[in-house]
């Protein structure tokens, strides 16, 4: 396909991530996925990328404002175990990973 090789990127000021929508164009070749502008991410929201895009090789997870306190060493730590081409991983402002979760982090990707 002609799109296997584009970068995706979402924005989602102030709204409810609506993986409905977004997974018609996530797919498991996915590399790149950067979500820094999306308000309402959750663990279950990292359990759905990585069931659907077990290839990425960077996820941005960065928030530029606000603390992602729904994001946890929980949901993070499985994806690193099922996402193990993941090279970049960006969890600024996710304020509740623990130093576990980093080593699981460290050892899968």
């Amino acid at each position: 396909s002609k799109f296997k090789k584009k970068r995706i990127f979402f924005t989602c000021y102030n709204t409810i991530f609506n993986f409905n929508l977004i997974f018609k164009f996530l797919k498991d070749y996915t590399k790149i996925l950067e979500l820094s502008e999306c308000e309402k991410l959750t663990d279950l929201s990292l359990n759905k990328i990585q069931k659907q895009c077990k290839n990425l090789i960077k996820l941005d997870l960065n928030s530029n404002s606000i603390q992602r306190n729904l994001i946890t060493s929980n949901g993070v730590s499985n994806l690193a175990k099922e996402c193990n081409q993941l090279q970049v991983l960006l969890l600024r402002r996710c304020v509740n990973i623990d130093d576990e979760c980093i080593e699981i982090i460290a050892k899968n990707c």
